[in-house]
This record gives C-alpha cells, structure tokens and sequence, in this order.
C-alpha cells in the first residue's frame, strides 16, 4: 500500500509540474494520512457514519446551510483559521465551494473539541465517566447542541449515579430518541453496556 502511495504521489508531482488538470480532491485524498494522536477516534469515526460526508453546503434536516460532517455554516460558521484554509473571508462564501475530505475531518475535528470543551464546562461529573460515556454526551451535544442537552436532567441525573439502565431509559424517553433513529439506538447501547457498538 505504500508503494502505490509513493508512485501515486510521483505521478501527481509530475502531472502538477506540467500543470495538468487534476482534481484537488485526488491529490488531498493521497496526501491524507491517518492523524496521530487525534483524540476521542472512536467517537470521530462514529459521528461521521451517524453524519455523514458531503463536500458541498446542503440545508440539513433543520433548513441550515451545512457542509462536510454536519457543519453548521450558519449558526457555528467558520473559525479564522478555517476560512484561511478554504480561501474565504466569509462562512457563507462556502455555499459555492467543495471540500476534501481530509478538509471536512478537519472541521469535524475541530467541532469535537469545541463540543467536548462546553460539555465538561456543563456537566460537573464528565471526568467521573469512562471514555465511552463521555463520547455519548459530546454526540449528543454535537447532534442537538448543548443546551437541548442540559435539557435530558433525568438522564443525566442518573449518569450521575452512574445508573447507567435508568440514563439509557432516559435517554429512549425521549422525543429525540425516536428522531434520529439509528443514532439513538446505538446510544442507547453504549449507555447500558460502557461498550462502543
């Protein structure tokens, strides 16, 4: 594999040294490699399946013009730094461009560390919890935002408690539980078991 890496990336070196046109979604697809160290990877990899990827601004389910991951361009928009990567001055600049994947990691990413960041802020016990707990908080929050979150105080009450039944009992009596199919169910599992599914 890495071998057809490397005669990739000669190709593409020469091809963009005789300024062939080839699509920068190829080059930033040969170019991603795994990143190191990256924290919470189980939960990545989870939000992009429950996510999942389009590298053009659509309006999600709840009409708000959305990128990558389920960025959110409208209500999170785009960092200083991310604007400065895709070339904009502004977030809504983005509903005319397209994105790489290893671009969208990147803002999915950044959006767990932000998500993570304002749920330790909110629940006094997160650092009690192991790992996968944590990681069904910080979905929960990336899905539905954090003070629709803060709502679910019976569920978090019994985290608190660390009864973790009556937390995923909470958690499937719920409006949200029947909305985002799936996700929920998966949740909910983790919940009970501390497992990821």
């Amino acid at each position: 594999m890495e071998i057809i890496k490397k005669i990739l990336e000669i190709i593409i070196s020469f091809l963009v040294k005789k300024q062939e046109d080839i699509s920068p979604f190829i080059i930033e697809t040969i170019k991603e490699k795994p990143m190191k160290n990256m924290k919470r990877p189980d939960l990545i990899n989870q939000l992009k399946r429950h996510e999942g990827l389009v590298l053009h601004a659509y309006r999600c389910s709840a009409n708000r013009w959305t990128i990558g991951y389920g960025r959110n361009l409208q209500d999170k928009g785009l960092s200083n730094e991310e604007k400065e990567m895709f070339g904009v001055e502004k977030s809504m600049d983005m509903l005319t461009r397209k994105i790489t994947k290893a671009q969208a990691t990147k803002l999915l990413t950044s959006d767990v560390a932000e998500f993570e960041a304002s749920v330790i802020s909110k629940v006094s016990f997160f650092d009690e919890l192991d790992s996968v707990r944590q990681d069904i908080l910080i979905n929960m929050a990336f899905n539905m935002g954090i003070n629709r979150l803060m709502k679910f105080k019976n569920m978090l009450g019994k985290l608190k408690e660390h009864d973790y039944q009556g937390s995923a009992d909470e958690m499937k009596d719920s409006k949200w539980y029947v909305q985002v199919g799936i996700r929920s169910s998966e949740l909910y599992v983790q919940m009970v078991t501390g497992e990821y599914v």
